[in-house]
C-alpha cells in the first residue's frame, strides 16, 4: 500500500497473515474494499477507508496488498480479491444454526 501516490484509489487485494491481520480486518481493510491514499509517508500512511481517515504505520501498511482501482475496472488482477470475497460469503453461511447448538436440560429460574 505505501507504494501508491497521494490521491490514488486502490482496492484491497488481500492482507498478509500475522498478528495484525485481525485488527486490520476490524478497521475495515477487507478484500475488495476501496481505499484512497491521502498521504503515503516514510513512516506512516494515511488513507480513507469506508468514510474514515486512518493513519497506520509503515509495517502494517506493508501487509495490506492492494491493486489500482483502474486495474479492477479493466478486470485485471482481481481474482484474489474476488476469491477472498467468495470465501468470506461461504464462511458466513457456515454459522451455527439452532439445530447445531447443544440442547439444554433443565430450566432457568
Amino acid at each position: 500500500m505505501p507504494d501508491f501516490r497521494a490521491g490514488e484509489t486502490v482496492l484491497v487485494d488481500r492482507i498478509e497473515r500475522g498478528r495484525m491481520a485481525c485488527r486490520l480486518y476490524a478497521m475495515g481493510f477487507t478484500p475488495g474494499t476501496a481505499l484512497v491514499i491521502e498521504s503515503p509517508g516514510r513512516s506512516a500512511v494515511r488513507c480513507s477507508v469506508r468514510g474514515s481517515s486512518i493513519v497506520i504505520g509503515r509495517g502494517q501498511a506493508d501487509k495490506i496488498l492492494c491493486i489500482p482501482a483502474s486495474a479492477a475496472v479493466r478486470g485485471e488482477e482481481t481474482a484474489p480479491a474476488q476469491e477472498a470475497a467468495s470465501n468470506m460469503k461461504s464462511d458466513a453461511s457456515k454459522t451455527a444454526s439452532p439445530a447445531h447448538l447443544p440442547q439444554l436440560k433443565g430450566t432457568l429460574t
